[in-house]
């Protein structure tokens, strides 16, 4: 298998013949708590998002939304974790800006692709947790995992603000990912393996919901 079938062979609603096609523009999403996102495997992945993309490549940052980890994991203070998400948001995009200069890369963070279409997808999504249906219980469960994989206790009101932050992510990998003041929608997520996110995301893009946006 070659390198762009190994990253792209889970891309959620995405074959690989449209990768190879160009027909997307393609995003990466960078992770700060996956150890596969070392600096030489961030640029790997750039560089294969650059030969397989439409037009252009951006390059996301978590940033704000990161500081949930620190608070729920690393049991830091709000405000501490806010500081040290903001931290390694400036590290990271210092590291990109020099290593790419290349105008077909764009960075963004969280908080550049909260755009007006990103916030109405995730008010439907947060509409759907709140009636404690199929998508609450799936929703939860993919928490329940990773609690479990860290080692923490799951307590039911852990699982539930945990959850949301996982609600924040999901507009983003369903439907693709844009920036404020950026016309161009990214369409196909460049990521290194697939996990419950990337599961529930592709559940919900070919499930016949009837409270998914058109």
């Amino acid at each position: 298998m070659s390198g762009v079938e190994a990253i792209l062979k889970d891309s959620v609603g995405v074959e690989l013949s449209e990768i190879y096609n160009r027909n997307h523009n393609l995003w990466v999403g960078i992770s700060f708590t996956n150890k596969l996102f070392t600096p030489d495997n961030i640029v790997a992945i750039i560089d294969l998002a650059l030969q397989y993309t439409k037009e252009k490549v951006l390059v996301w940052v978590p940033g704000r939304m990161h500081a949930t980890n620190y608070y729920y994991f690393e049991k830091l203070g709000r405000a501490e974790a806010l500081r040290r998400a903001y931290e390694d948001e400036e590290r990271v995009l210092n590291f990109l800006k020099q290593s790419f200069h290349n105008s077909k890369v764009v960075l963004a963070t969280f908080d550049e692709t909260c755009t007006p279409r990103f916030m109405k997808r995730q008010a439907v999504l947060f509409k759907e947790f709140s009636k404690q249906g199929e998508f609450y219980k799936d929703t939860l469960e993919i928490v329940k995992q990773i609690m479990l994989a860290r080692g923490r206790t799951v307590e039911q009101k852990r699982l539930e603000s945990l959850a949301l932050y996982v609600v924040q992510e999901l507009p983003l990998l369903v439907g693709g990912i844009s920036k404020n003041n950026d016309p161009e929608l990214y369409t196909a997520l460049l990521y290194p393996g697939m996990g419950k996110l990337d599961e529930l995301a592709m559940a919900i893009s070919t499930r016949n919901c009837q409270w998914v946006w058109s």
